[in-house]
Formats: C-alpha cells, structure tokens, sequence
C-alpha cells in the first residue's frame, strides 16, 4: 500500500496482488511475489482501488506505523518496510534510467513525482 501510494499505482485490486510459499527459506511461510503490472499514474486525484479503513487515500510512509496493528507486525517490522519502500522510491529515477527510459517520458516522471 505505501508503495501504491507513493508511486501513484491505482491499478491496485486484488487480483495485481500474488502470494508465494516457500518451506525452505528462512522466513517460512506466505510472502507477496516479486512485484508485476504496475503503472504509475500521472494524474491527480484518482483513487486506488484497494482501501484501507474506508479512506480513498492509502497511508503515507510518514503515516504507516498508526497501521502496523492491522497488519499484525510490530514497531521493527513497520520500520523495516517503509525504509524499504521508501529506498525504491529514492531509487526510482536510477531504475528507469538504467532501464532506458526515454528522456521525454523521464521528464513526465519527474515532473509528476519530483524524485
């Protein structure tokens, strides 16, 4: 959801969402699968699709630890996602140019996003 919010993904159901086991890792037990189909939006004001406690917006980095509870995680854990999400969003400008992004679209990005 933090990702979501701050990348502007509002093609976020349920069904852009997958869940993996693996028995035979460390971390046991159900995790999301790499992340696919998202397209950041560059418009304003349009709502994700998924909610969280009825609110049209999802949580912002800054907002996220009053949520851990739902989630049933714990100070640390909180802590260690949105230092997660947070370092790809630093990173996504390096992504994308590694990636070839053109420059034309590189600047609607940025313009949006101000990375």
């Amino acid at each position: 959801m933090l990702f979501n919010r701050l990348f502007n993904n509002t093609d976020d159901h349920l069904r852009n969402f997958s869940f993996q086991t693996n028995a035979n890792t460390q971390e046991s037990g159900w995790q999301l699968t790499p992340i696919y189909d998202v397209v950041p939006s560059l418009d304003y004001g349009e709502y994700h699709q998924n909610k969280l406690q009825f609110s049209d917006l999802l949580p912002l980095p800054s907002e996220a630890h009053r949520y851990a509870k739902i989630f049933r995680i714990n100070k640390s854990q909180a802590n260690n996602v949105i230092e997660r999400v947070e370092h790809s969003y630093k990173q996504f400008e390096n992504t994308l140019i590694s990636n070839n992004i053109t420059e034309n679209d590189l600047a609607k990005l940025k313009k949006r996003f101000g990375f």
